[in-house]
Parts: C-alpha cells; structure tokens; sequence
C-alpha cells in the first residue's frame, strides 16, 4: 500500500499520508507523526476557518500538509509562513 496520497481541495492538489484511522496511526507509515490527509473528516470545517482575505503576512500553526497557508497564499496573503514540529509534516508541506 502507497504511503502518501495526492487529493483534490478546490483547485489544489496536496501530498500527504494516506487516509488512516486516527485511533490506530501505527498502521502506517508515517506512524504517530502521520500528517492528516486534506480529506479527513475534519478538513471541511478547517477549511471554514481559514483566512481568504489579501493580508501583508499570515502565520500558520501547525501547517501540516500547507493546507491552509496554500489556501491563504492563493486567497491574497501576500507572505505566509508555516510552521510545525513535525518534520514529517514540514517536508510534505514544502513539497505542496
């Protein structure tokens, strides 16, 4: 089984770990530092939450896949800066 999948958000495409069942991340790869797909049941009301407005700089926490500073870049943020602990998460964001 691929380790990592490509999925579909508006008009991105984004990297990350397979779709997984959250209670048992042992099962992949990725093991407990597996970045959450963009598909995950929570993804939609993440989405919500992200800025669309143009701004100067947007800072986000715990990036993840880049999903929601890829969102914020294309809506208008002028410079957006990731951030997360997980290297794991780091390396599929940049790629994104």
């Amino acid at each position: 089984v691929c380790p990592v999948m490509i999925s579909p958000v508006d008009e991105l495409w984004f990297a990350s770990d397979r779709a997984f069942d959250p209670d048992n991340r042992e099962e992949i790869p990725g093991g407990v530092d597996s970045v959450f797909t963009p598909q995950a049941p929570q993804s939609p009301d993440f989405r919500q939450l992200v800025s669309r407005r143009a701004c100067e700089r947007l800072l986000d926490l715990g990036t993840g896949c880049g999903l929601g500073a890829l969102i914020a870049r294309f809506a208008g943020a002028r410079q957006v800066t990731g951030l997360d602990v997980n290297q794991r998460a780091i390396h599929f964001a940049r790629f994104n």
